[in-house]
């Protein structure tokens, strides 16, 4: 995988997000844990923002 300077962790819509990120890259990831079904959904992207890459993880839970 890849190795990420900086993780900044905080919720959203009750859920547990990690956001990793460099300053010598584009190349970000972001993790979303749904503890209540007991997984959670990893997106690597480079051309997306932080805001977009929210909104798609957030899509992928079936409520």
């Amino acid at each position: 995988m890849w190795d990420f300077e900086k993780t900044d962790s905080y919720m959203l819509k009750n859920y547990k997000i990690d956001y990793d990120h460099s300053d010598d890259t584009n190349i970000q990831g972001m993790r979303i844990s749904v503890s209540e079904k007991g997984y959670k959904i990893v997106m690597i992207a480079d051309v997306l923002s932080k805001e977009e890459m929210e909104k798609i993880l957030l899509s992928m839970i079936k409520k």
